[in-house]
């Protein structure tokens, strides 16, 4: 084959693959048009699709580390084996699921993973396997006796997994989303401020309740000494928090906002907020944020997770391709090699 040949070849192929690629990304972009016009509920089911795509991908690496890292050797079949497997475990819920819940339950994992509302990221229990396999995958490379080359490709596929999940959670979730929930929490509370402060009286507790069902936020006016209701939409701990407050602070108005955490993409969400305020006739007004502030993450989920999804496939898919190929290449080369010899 000439030159010319193979650029020609080359060239037919990138414009397939550039093709295909254009026409997955116009599919996805519709998808994502047609989420945003349909109900809350369906939007949050497309949103779990992608999920459930990516966490399948996120699978893969660590069956091949297992792999690679037993046998030295990664082939055609093993990979597949890999790739049922890991949408076997996902389907499934192992790790997220069955695993974390034990995990939860036999208080294994250490302090520093709870956050905000004393909740754990269910994806730290694939995590710690992650963990548990890279420094032995490190080990083997870094062992010449026991290092292949099927070892360092899987092992960087490995690492660049871990990396490019860093990267995007980094980027979208700790930073846009947070972000963009924070924003929301912190208009919500000027408006309950403002509602706290409205006059007094028979003549406007009409404004005072209408204005609380308009951004949808509890507001309770209670007696002296009569205490916060527990509620469905709102943690134990601020209902403690707002006890003690109508029960110890002598302030006329006190403002709380719990910090949430949101790393989880929750489906679920709560403003853990509210404001209190002590009226003239010694009754309290409480207003408490209850909105779900669910929708947030479900609106930046299918980003997250295409952005992911699009990655994985990339590291596993092009760093598997790219392994049989160079195998291949060198079988070629050792054939040529054996049939050219000079016969003694």
């Amino acid at each position: 084959m000439t030159v010319t040949e193979r650029s020609a070849r080359f060239l037919k192929y990138a414009g397939t693959v550039g093709l295909g690629l254009a026409v997955c990304m116009a599919v996805i972009s519709h998808v994502l048009a047609v989420g945003t016009a349909i109900s809350k509920d369906a939007q949050m089911d497309i949103a779990n699709g992608w999920i459930m795509a990516e966490q399948f991908a996120f699978h893969v690496p660590l069956f091949l580390g297992v792999v690679v890292l037993v046998s030295g050797r990664l082939t055609l079949n093993q990979f597949l084996m890999c790739v049922i497997l890991a949408y076997v475990f996902n389907e499934l819920g192992v790790f997220p699921e069955r695993l974390h819940g034990f995990f939860e339950v036999n208080h294994f994992y250490p302090d520093a993973f709870y956050h905000g509302n004393q909740s754990v990221n269910v994806q730290y229990a694939i995590l710690i396997f992650y963990a548990a396999l890279a420094p032995l995958l490190c080990i083997r490379i870094s062992l010449k006796k026991f290092r292949t080359i099927d070892t360092v490709f899987v092992t960087l596929i490995f690492f660049t997994m871990i990396g490019t999940t860093f990267i995007f959670h980094k980027i979208i979730v700790e930073n846009a989303l947070k972000t963009a929930i924070e924003d929301t929490r912190y208009n919500r509370m000027q408006s309950m401020q403002l509602i706290s402060n409205l006059p007094t009286g028979d003549a406007f507790s009409r404004l005072f309740q209408d204005s609380c069902n308009k951004i949808d936020v509890s507001c309770f006016v209670l007696n002296p000494g009569e205490p916060l209701p527990a509620g469905k939409r709102y943690s134990e701990m601020l209902l403690e928090m707002a006890r003690s407050v109508q029960r110890d602070t002598g302030n006329n108005q006190v403002f709380f906002s719990q910090a949430l955490y949101v790393g989880g993409l929750e489906e679920e969400m709560y403003g853990e907020q509210y404001v209190f305020r002590r009226l003239p006739d010694g009754t309290v007004r409480f207003i408490v944020d209850t909105q779900d502030y669910g929708m947030i993450p479900a609106e930046y989920k299918p980003y997250f997770a295409i952005l992911m999804l699009c990655a994985h496939i990339w590291w596993v898919g092009g760093g598997t391709a790219l392994l049989f190929w160079h195998k291949r290449r060198f079988r070629r080369r050792q054939r040529m090699s054996t049939t050219s010899a000079p016969a003694h």
